[in-house]
């Protein structure tokens, strides 16, 4: 049987769930200029939220439970109408471009949402998540966008942010606030139901790591090639690499999980490096040695600077 709901438990949520509201319907505002981003302040303003969420729960001892249970409801049920629907039916229309800027502005709104639950159910984090089997609220969230939003549309996302990754190494604009807010999905969503860290990983090079890894592969090994051969020789080559590693590396280091920025290194000296390393530095024409006799310095100081990593 349920615990039964106190007089106040039901006065505090229904107060509690109308904010939650307000503040959805401020963040998905069409017209994002009119958003007032104070405007959540005041949402939260209109309740001393940590008293009364305190005194709820100590006026009866089954209301934490009943918040909790109440909190995560309701996020399910709001993410199947708001977010799920919609997402199934831009993968069903098989429209990357459209998938992947709907993700990414949709869930900087659920994460704007969740650091308003965490304020707003600050109790709740501090009394309830320290019993077994409870969650912090920021992992209520997390596991619920997994349950209803991730798990429909995890392979797509993969595809639509590495087709964006993509358009930047060709030199187009690249949104990286959009691709840090899709990956954030797989570090933070896609492994929030794994208690292992382990698990945790493997998850996370399942879904995203290697299918990034290889796109990096698939980039840069022909067009490593192309380039080696083209005019202006090896000096070009280089100078056309070291643009390239400052550009994955800058972008590893913005996106990725600490883990895998070796694994980007592995790849990029694989591809681009380790193939021509040999040739390159004793080329009779363009080689180490030459260009220590001929004093270029900045030659020599690229050339080691990129082939100590092979």
């Amino acid at each position: 049987m349920p615990p039964k709901a106190s007089a106040k438990y039901e006065e505090t949520w229904k107060m509690a769930q109308k904010a939650l509201e307000e503040v959805n319907t401020i963040l998905r505002a069409t017209d994002k200029e009119l958003i007032d981003v104070s405007k959540i302040s005041e949402c939260r303003k209109k309740l001393m939220w940590y008293d009364a969420i305190y005194k709820t729960c100590t006026d009866n001892m089954k209301s934490p439970e009943l918040l909790y249970d109440a909190l995560k409801r309701w996020l399910k049920a709001d993410l199947q109408k708001h977010v799920t629907s919609k997402a199934k039916m831009i993968v069903d229309d098989n429209n990357t471009d459209k998938l992947f800027k709907y993700v990414a502005d949709s869930y900087s709104q659920y994460k704007q949402l969740e650091r308003f639950a965490c304020l707003t159910f600050g109790y709740l984090d501090q009394y309830l998540a320290k019993k077994p089997g409870f969650d912090k609220v920021s992992m209520i969230f997390a596991k619920e966008y997994h349950h209803a939003v991730y798990q429909n549309i995890k392979v797509q996302l993969v595809n639509a942010i590495i087709k964006n990754i993509t358009e930047g190494r060709n030199g187009n604009r690249l949104d990286k606030d959009a691709v840090r807010n899709c990956v954030g999905i797989f570090t933070n969503v896609g492994t929030a139901v794994y208690n292992s860290e382990l698990a945790a990983d493997k998850v996370f090079s399942d879904d995203f790591e290697s299918h990034y890894i290889n796109a990096i592969n698939d980039f840069y090994k022909e067009r490593a090639a192309v380039k080696w051969n083209a005019e202006g020789g090896h000096y070009s080559y280089l100078q056309w690499v070291e643009h390239y590693w400052r550009f994955e590396e800058d972008l590893a280091k913005d996106i990725l999980k600490e883990k895998s920025i070796p694994k980007v290194y592995n790849k990029m000296q694989e591809v681009l490096l380790a193939p021509f390393a040999e040739e390159c530095i004793a080329h009779q024409d363009s080689g180490f040695q030459i260009l220590m006799m001929d004093g270029k310095k900045d030659d020599v100081a690229r050339m080691f600077m990129l082939f100590k990593r092979v």
